[in-house]
């Protein structure tokens, strides 16, 4: 088993998985690992780093994805000599960026918030029209607050109206309440 010094970073962006991947496959190439050795136990390096063993274990994963390390059950992970012997080019970027940066953002396409209506499919014209046919014809009294329970004249039209669609015999009438409030 080796004994390789690894040190953290805590206060990067960089996770520690990746800073201890990093940090091993480094070591390889200076030759303070040699190929073959094995790595220390993931519970046993987490304890010493003072992480999560689950972080330990996806920069073993990485290692062995990689082609750094090989993993052998019921031995432990091994490190291999690397293919082409080079170290691979350094890369511009020090800390990658943060998971929001990954992905560019999609073009809403359409918008399932509650609450906000389809403002571009909103028939402004016809409305305008028809608020200022509306406030032309309507009286001082009805520009003002009216009964809770509605404008008789508006309730009237409603109930006029439904009472076309609801049939004895009908779908509506097997599911629509006794009364219809408005």
């Amino acid at each position: 088993m080796m004994d390789i010094q690894l040190t953290l970073d805590r206060s990067r962006r960089t996770p520690l998985a990746v800073q201890i991947a990093h940090s091993l496959r480094d070591a390889l190439f200076t030759r303070q690992i040699t190929p073959g050795s094995q790595l220390p136990p993931t519970r046993e390096l987490a304890q010493r780093l003072q992480v999560s063993r689950m972080v330990v274990v996806e920069a073993y994963e990485w290692l062995v994805s990689e082609g750094y390390a090989e993993s052998r059950p019921g031995s432990g992970t091994f490190m291999t000599a690397p293919v082409g012997g080079q170290k691979p080019a350094p890369r511009h970027a020090l800390e990658p960026p943060r998971r929001t940066d990954l992905l560019p953002v999609p073009p809403v396409q359409v918008d399932f918030r509650p609450g906000l209506p389809a403002l571009d499919l909103f028939p402004r014209p016809s409305w305008k029209a028809s608020l200022s046919h509306s406030l032309l014809d309507a009286g001082s009294a009805e520009m003002g607050y009216g009964p809770v329970e509605g404008l008789p004249r508006l309730r009237r039209v409603i109930a006029e109206y439904m009472a076309c669609r609801w049939t004895p015999t009908g779908w509506w009438s097997r599911w629509a309440p006794p009364r219809l409030w408005i």
